[in-house]
């Protein structure tokens, strides 16, 4: 129960409001396909998803697939620090889904970070509530 209060801990880190403290996917093995998922209170529809990657070791990821219950969009343009903000599919979903695309070298990479993660209503720019939150194991 250690290794999970600390892997929600460092998840954490990416919802706290400063990009400096960062969601790190853990193993060094692979940046691309390693993902985070936000489960909402309720079922959302009209999201805006606000992406800040952090520096991490190996190539930046420079581009990210986002999925809810309604489908997917790909946020590119990514670099450390620098906030990029995307349209969620439309829709209801119950849960989004950050998965990393590619990197600005073309390979695997080694880790990807997430600095700072927003979900907001796209119509009043209100965060949403978001209470669960699932990364990739550590395989």
């Amino acid at each position: 129960h250690g290794m999970w209060t600390s892997a929600l801990a460092q998840a954490a880190a990416a919802f706290d409001g400063n990009p400096q403290s960062a969601w790190v996917s853990g193993g060094l093995e692979t940046a691309v396909g390693r993902w985070m998922r936000i489960g909402f209170t309720t079922p959302r529809t009209d999201l805006a998803v606000t992406l800040t990657t952090a520096k991490a070791l190996g190539p930046d990821v420079t581009s990210a697939l986002i999925t809810t219950e309604a489908g997917s969009t790909v946020v590119s343009g990514l670099a450390p620090g620098e906030p990029v903000t995307v349209t969620a599919p439309s829709g209801p979903t119950g849960w989004l889904q950050i998965r990393a695309l590619r990197t600005d070298d073309g390979t695997a990479g080694n880790q990807f970070a997430l600095g700072e993660v927003t979900v907001s209503d796209l119509r009043t720019a209100t965060p949403c509530e978001s209470v669960i939150v699932w990364s990739c194991p550590n395989s």
